[in-house]
């Protein structure tokens, strides 16, 4: 993979629905009462080699549909990314930890939002997630000359 210059170094190459759950089904007492939404971080999937690793995202919600219905439904994905530079074992587990989510979220939440729509429901408020204060990626010029 090439380095293009304003680029960070690591680049979404693929992504893929590894499962789809949804259902609606009679509540039970540990079930919330407002609809919930699991965002957890995505996690490095092993295998990664310095060039090129996965990371797997998983994504919860459950939304009240009556006194005694709710709706559930899970989409976990999986990201593919390649690095125009050799990455150590640690700083892909840095990647996926700290940047990962940002990239794969809006598939998650475009499969979220659709799986609602076709169950005739309003899943909950899905977010916009952005990175605080973006990402600076280094020139690979040479200083600046006074």
């Amino acid at each position: 993979m090439p380095t293009t210059p304003g680029l960070h170094p690591v680049q979404l190459q693929e992504l893929w629905v590894e499962q789809v759950d949804a259902a609606r089904r009679h509540r039970t007492q540990e079930d919330p009462t407002e609809a919930t939404l699991a965002i957890p971080r995505a996690v490095l999937v092993k295998g990664a080699t310095a060039r090129e690793f996965r990371c797997r995202l998983q994504v919860n919600t459950q939304v009240p549909i009556s006194d005694e219905e709710i709706w559930t439904a899970k989409v976990t994905i999986v990201g593919r990314f390649g690095s125009s530079i050799d990455l150590t074992p640690v700083q892909a587990r840095s990647f996926a930890r700290d940047s990962a989510l940002y990239v794969m979220w809006p598939f998650a939440r475009a499969h979220l939002a659709q799986l609602g729509m076709l169950a005739g429901l309003e899943p909950p408020h899905l977010p916009l997630i952005v990175r605080p204060g973006g990402v600076r990626v280094p020139s690979r010029r040479g200083p600046k000359s006074p």
